[in-house]
């Protein structure tokens, strides 16, 4: 991480992104249980164009209610701030499949997709790092965000070809209904990129339990996680564990 990163979100301004993080998700709750309450999810109405459109609605302000955490994630983690600035203005314009590319890229280029300060570097803190690239584990989360980014990417074009964005036509329930399931497969998409920062950092049992909360009730979990690791006093930038490989064999010579 940069040292104009480290010191934009330390002391006072930590706090403050904190607080951010905290009246987003509220803010992003009360429209989820507004939403709920006025159009009930359940059952599905997707030949309604009313309900269809304030889902879509939703489920937009859902998807940047989380990707802010992976852009703050980004910003604190990139080598310079217009860097972190740029992965982040590309995510929430080109939706998930970036947030796939960048987890591809801290993988083979940083070894790992863990938040400094990680549970298991705190509950050994002498452990051998070796670069996730070279493991079983590194592959395969290659290959699976390579796909999911793939994949995903794949419907967006195929609903951007069959129902162009412009003109809205809230109005239009197969509009409002195709885009509504792109966008819910956008936020998939990209709470399992933060998923996988979170099942790389934290203890199994507490990781599952914040990953199975995002991806059932939706970005207020996201946002919660990130404001705890901010005001609580954890990091938010992410590991680099090739650096830290080199270090210890300098270290060691």
């Amino acid at each position: 991480m940069s040292k104009d990163c480290d010191d934009l979100i330390s002391g006072g301004p930590r706090k403050l992104l904190g607080a951010f993080f905290v009246l987003l998700g509220l803010s992003f709750a009360a429209r989820l249980i507004w939403n709920l309450v006025q159009y009930p999810i359940w059952p599905l109405e997707v030949e309604n164009a009313d309900w269809a459109f304030q889902w879509l609605v939703t489920t937009i302000f859902d998807y940047y209610a989380l990707t802010a955490c992976l852009c703050c994630i980004m910003i604190a983690s990139e080598e310079s701030l217009l860097q972190g600035l740029l992965w982040a203005a590309a995510v929430l314009l080109l939706g998930a499949p970036v947030a796939c590319a960048y987890i591809v890229k801290r993988i083979i280029f940083h070894g790992t997709i863990e938040l400094a300060g990680s549970f298991s570097s705190l509950a050994n803190p002498n452990r051998e790092i070796a670069s996730c690239v070279s493991s079983w584990r590194g592959i395969a989360s290659i290959a699976f965000y390579a796909a999911l980014g793939t994949s995903f990417l794949g419907r967006l074009v195929w609903t951007l070809c069959t129902h162009p964005l412009l003109p809205v036509q809230s109005e239009n329930a197969d509009w409002a209904s195709s885009w509504l399931l792109t966008t819910v497969l956008d936020y998939y998409t990209a709470a399992l990129c933060l998923c996988g920062i979170i099942l790389s950092t934290d203890s199994l049992a507490a990781a599952i339990i914040w990953c199975l909360c995002i991806l059932c009730l939706g970005a207020p979990f996201a946002d919660a996680y990130v404001a705890s690791r901010l005001l609580l006093g954890g990091s938010v930038h992410l590991d680099d564990m090739k650096g830290l490989t080199f270090d210890r064999s300098l270290g060691r010579s």
